[in-house]
């Protein structure tokens, strides 16, 4: 009945039935599925909410996130995908960049690289570069912390997993190509801005970043800090949403907003076609 509905009315119902998509699961067993709208089969992990729920729904929860993706990359894009986790959004970005376009997937955490280079395979997928490092600052060695659920990993004092800067990453774009740059990690998307200067400063870029201020306060940063700095970068910053029928909404911001978690796109020419 769900994978009936409209993607975005597939969310709201299935909220509805669990009571909560953030509970802890009672599944354990793992399925293989097409997960929309790229259509590659993923095995998931029916004890985690979030691969429940794409195993259930038939598409990623981050359902804004996928729409700024459709919206924003063409083909030959590259897409550079900081906090690639599962990799819903490297696979879907595959799909929109197509041959002549590339994704770079970069994930600290091995048990969650290994499962998607199992889904490389399994799709036979060739646009993708896997790159199983943090992005930070600077370069050197972090450590990882991984709760109970993976995508609230988070890095942590210590050694044992690679660092490396944004711009280290530079060597697989093609000079010309636009890029996409996409972070999610939990606090840490201030620091890693600093490690691209080059990138932040390359014509035809654009971010997509998650913006919560706790993370981003613990860490050192702040929203008001991090929105500040893109705008003297030269960019515009527009809050990624859902209208209530699934429509993609980009109003342009000028500081942060009262809310506990959001996306903001940030580019120079207005996101609209």
């Amino acid at each position: 009945m769900l994978r009936a509905l409209q993607p975005s009315r597939r969310l709201r119902l299935y909220d509805r039935i669990v009571g909560h998509p953030f509970r802890p699961g009672i599944f354990t067993d793992r399925v293989e599925c097409a997960v929309w709208p790229h259509g590659y089969i993923m095995e998931l992990d029916m004890s985690d909410w979030m691969e429940r729920c794409a195993a259930i729904t038939g598409l990623f929860y981050g359902f804004d996130t996928t729409r700024v993706l459709q919206a924003r990359l063409e083909p030959g894009s590259v897409f550079l995908d900081i906090g690639g986790n599962l990799g819903f959004l490297s696979l879907t970005a595959s799909a929109l960049v197509g041959e002549a376009g590339r994704v770079i997937y970069a994930e600290p955490n091995p048990h969650l690289a290994a499962r998607f280079r199992a889904s490389l395979a399994r799709n036979a997928i060739r646009n993708v570069e896997v790159i199983e490092a943090a992005i930070g600052e600077h370069e050197g060695e972090t450590a990882l912390h991984v709760p109970v659920h993976h995508g609230k990993a988070q890095l942590a004092k210590g050694t044992g997993i690679s660092m490396v800067t944004g711009d280290s990453l530079l060597r697989l774009v093609p000079e010309a190509a636009p890029l996409f740059v996409k972070i999610d990690v939990e606090g840490y998307e201030e620091k890693i801005l600093h490690g691209m200067p080059t990138i932040r400063a390359r014509a035809n870029t654009m971010f997509l970043i998650e913006i919560t201020e706790a993370w981003l306060s613990e860490r050192g940063g702040g929203a008001k800090s991090l929105i500040d700095m893109m705008l003297r970068d030269g960019f515009c910053a527009y809050h990624a949403s859902l209208s209530p029928r699934g429509a993609l909404r980009l109003p342009e911001i000028r500081a942060p907003l009262p809310l506990k978690q959001y996306d903001l796109l940030f580019a120079r020419t207005p996101p609209f076609r």
